[in-house]
């Protein structure tokens, strides 16, 4: 297993500078809202999606459980399709 010896700030920053890094830095880019780290950090839907803590609890157990450098909120994709002046009539 490789040992990391940057944290995940310096791993963001080199990557952006085109410098080495001593792993890849994972990102999510969907969402994290698994069952799994619900279960982690005792934040789940639908509560999760509209109640600020534990929106944070369940965002950040990506962080905590998972090992990922990203965190993410919200864990749904139709924020985008609005912001894009979609009109949704499947999610309340």
């Amino acid at each position: 297993m490789v040992q990391d010896t940057m944290t995940p700030i310096e791993r963001y920053e080199a990557v952006l500078n085109k410098n080495s890094v001593d792993r890849v830095p994972v990102t999510p880019l969907t969402q994290t809202g698994t069952v799994d780290l619900m279960k982690a950090s005792g934040a789940y839907w639908p509560e999760a999606q509209i109640e600020a803590d534990k929106i944070v609890k369940l965002a950040w157990a990506a962080y905590e459980v998972a090992g990922l450098e990203g965190v993410r909120a919200p864990f749904y994709i139709y924020a985008e399709a609005v912001a894009c002046g979609a009109t949704l009539t499947k999610w309340k």
